[in-house]
């Protein structure tokens, strides 16, 4: 997710349309421009990266959303990277890694908690090549289950994604394999930057770009475009107080390690921050905000209520960013028409949330702002509740019930699902 910041000076939108406009065809004539894409993150990259995402994908909506800018005091813009085939952003740095080095290789290996192993996977089946995926034992089983559907061979190892990559360079040397690193491949980085660049065409005028950092692909694309393009917008980055290894980086000035990464949010429980994207995140962020995991279930909620997406905590976590920081934000803008972006939402993945995912798309719309209001990612309504349930919801809610009873999803997670209907609930459930 990210949040940007607009100073409405129409001229300047025009300024920058025809800069980013220069530079894209300045670079169709840039020679060797190869050599530079496989060991650095340039803003020439990314230009180039365009066309060849756009071989496969089309640019995602960049959407306003007036009761969610109502909310927040400022506009906020929703960039909907769940609209790509995997959902998440990073399937642009998978088709132009592929894209790049096809023909060096007849497979490959990556290491995962889910979202770049899908894409990984994903461009690999576009090129024809074989993928190997490790995940950490226990990892999200909705995600696992899609890297398989789209032909990759899963391999669990390790408590976490740390130990999962140690695996990679094993499997690398017995099978032949090229280790995709998930944080040191700039084809991946450069093709992940597209996004910010449909950013800048569509809102041009922006002030600030609010980006979670797991690994650091999205806000080094971030950071590389604003640059470029504009280097007074601010970029400010969200990670999960429960895995902080970049933010004590970015304040220490150096890597710092954490012992564990234990947070609900998959795409951003990192724990070792990795040379490449440090080197662009250390002297390019302006900011890095930390959130509870309370405030990460918040961010879920905000985004289910006010755009009828359902993301996970990393896809979300720049509305509770944004929400956090609305004086500041709102302060940042002359006109007080800030923005903010979400770039990679998509539907809830951990596994003891597919119970929510799957009531909440059965309940009609009337009654699913009801429903999203009371919503707390681990109940369908608050523990301690006393309200009334009128009979439209009642007969929603009791219909999703039924439909849940009776799915395979129920009977293989009933336990999980049981725990998760708080007494209100049941009570709709026996109307």
């Amino acid at each position: 997710m990210c949040a940007v910041f607009n100073r409405a000076y129409r001229g300047r939108m025009l300024t920058f349309a025809f800069v980013l406009k220069i530079c894209y065809y300045v670079n169709i004539f840039c020679l060797r421009w190869q050599d530079t894409i496989m060991t650095s993150v340039t803003f020439q990259g990314i230009l180039s990266a365009r066309r060849i995402v756009a071989q496969f994908l089309q640019p995602t909506p960049l959407i306003h959303y007036p009761e969610l800018s109502e909310r927040l005091g400022f506009h906020a813009y929703i960039k909907h990277e769940n609209h790509l085939p995997t959902g998440c952003f990073k399937v642009r740095g998978g088709l132009n890694f592929m894209h790049h080095f096809t023909g060096e290789m007849h497979g490959v290996v990556t290491a995962t908690r889910g979202n770049h192993g899908q894409s990984i996977a994903y461009a690999a089946a576009q090129f024809g090549l074989t993928a190997t995926v490790v995940v950490p034992h226990g990892n999200n089983p909705e995600k696992n289950s899609a890297m398989r559907a789209y032909g990759a061979e899963l391999i669990e190892h390790g408590v976490d994604f740390d130990e999962a990559r140690e695996l990679c360079e094993t499997l690398q040397t017995e099978r032949g394999l090229y280790y995709v690193h998930p944080c040191m491949e700039p084809a991946l980085f450069h093709g992940v930057g597209t996004y910010s660049l449909e950013i800048f065409e569509n809102l041009p005028n922006v002030d600030a770009i609010i980006v979670p950092i797991g690994g650091g692909s999205g806000v080094c694309g971030a950071i590389t475009v604003a640059n470029a393009v504009n280097p007074g917008v601010q970029i400010i980055g969200v990670q999960a107080e429960n895995a902080p290894a970049i933010y004590l980086s970015w304040k220490e000035g150096r890597p710092v390690q954490t012992e564990s990464a234990e947070t609900m949010a998959d795409g951003l429980a990192t724990r070792v921050p990795f040379a490449l994207p440090f080197s662009l995140i250390k002297d390019g962020i302006d900011d890095i905000v930390l959130l509870s995991e309370a405030k990460l279930r918040e961010g879920i909620r905000l985004a289910l209520r006010y755009t009828h997406n359902l993301a996970e905590g990393a896809g979300a976590s720049p509305i509770a960013a944004a929400h956090k920081l609305t004086d500041r934000l709102a302060g940042i803008s002359h006109t007080h028409t800030p923005t903010l972006i979400l770039s990679h939402t998509h539907s809830a993945s951990s596994r003891n949330r597919c119970s929510i995912r799957f009531l909440l798309s059965r309940v009609h719309m009337r009654s699913m702002h009801y429903a999203v209001d009371h919503l707390d990612l681990d109940t369908i309504f608050p523990p301690s509740q006393s309200v009334s349930v009128n009979t439209e919801t009642s007969v929603s809610v009791k219909r999703c019930l039924e439909e849940l009873k009776n799915s395979e999803l129920y009977n293989s997670q009933q336990n999980a699902i049981t725990s998760m209907l708080d007494p209100a609930c049941r009570q709709v459930s026996s109307r």
